[in-house]
């Protein structure tokens, strides 16, 4: 989120509800162990669940200073090296494909 040359509160009012859509992979490696809401964060850096966790943090400081209601979700299987909509469209084509027709 680069709110640089934006005057983003003008953009979005003040008490908006905001969705962002994260990855589990911000509770990093716990052994073979339950993770949950309440789970440490164990990204390591250099990874994508450290990058997920710094656009968290970056949500939750702009959602503070706005005064934005935000809410973060950690999804499992979304985000992978082959599993983007892009990677979709590919293997599957673009769904045109021809649909039959009742007379």
């Amino acid at each position: 989120l680069n709110q640089s040359n934006l005057s983003i509160q003008n953009l979005i009012p003040a008490n908006t509800w905001i969705g962002y859509v994260s990855s589990t992979s911000v509770y990093g490696n716990h052994d073979g162990e339950w993770v949950n809401e309440d789970s440490e964060v164990k990204c390591k850096p250099g990874t994508k669940g450290e990058l997920y966790y710094r656009a968290e943090n970056e949500w939750r400081k702009a959602a503070q200073t706005y005064s934005w209601k935000l809410h973060i979700f950690r999804s499992s299987g979304l985000y992978g090296d082959e599993r983007s909509a892009i990677h979709t469209i590919r293997k599957r084509g673009a769904g045109l494909d021809p649909v039959d027709k009742v007379a």
